[in-house]
C-alpha cells in the first residue's frame, strides 16, 4: 500500500535495543557481554582451543552473576537487583 520511510525502520531498531524493564536490561547486557567477549578472544594470538576454553569458563562466570541478578530481581532482599 504506501511504502514506509527508510528513516522509521531505522527508528524501530533503535528503540528495540532500549530495554522496557530490568529483566530486559540483564538480558541486553549479557547479549553484549557474550558477544564482545567472543569477538576479542578471537583477536587475540591464542590456539582456537584455549579461546573456547577461556570462553567456556568466562561464559560459566557470566551465566552465574547475570542468574544471580535475575534471582535477585524476583525475590526481595531489600534490594531488587544489582545493575
Amino acid at each position: 500500500m504506501f511504502a514506509v520511510p527508510y528513516h522509521q525502520h531505522l527508528w524501530r531498531i533503535k528503540l528495540a535495543l532500549i530495554a522496557q524493564n530490568h529483566l530486559q536490561l540483564i538480558i541486553e547486557v549479557g547479549i553484549i557481554l557474550y558477544a564482545a567477549m567472543v569477538f576479542i578472544l578471537n583477536l587475540a594470538p591464542m590456539s582456537l582451543s584455549m579461546v573456547l576454553f577461556i570462553c567456556i569458563v568466562l561464559g560459566i562466570g557470566f551465566n552465574i552473576i547475570f542468574g544471580l541478578d535475575v534471582v535477585a530481581l524476583f525475590m526481595s532482599f531489600g534490594q531488587s537487583e544489582f545493575t
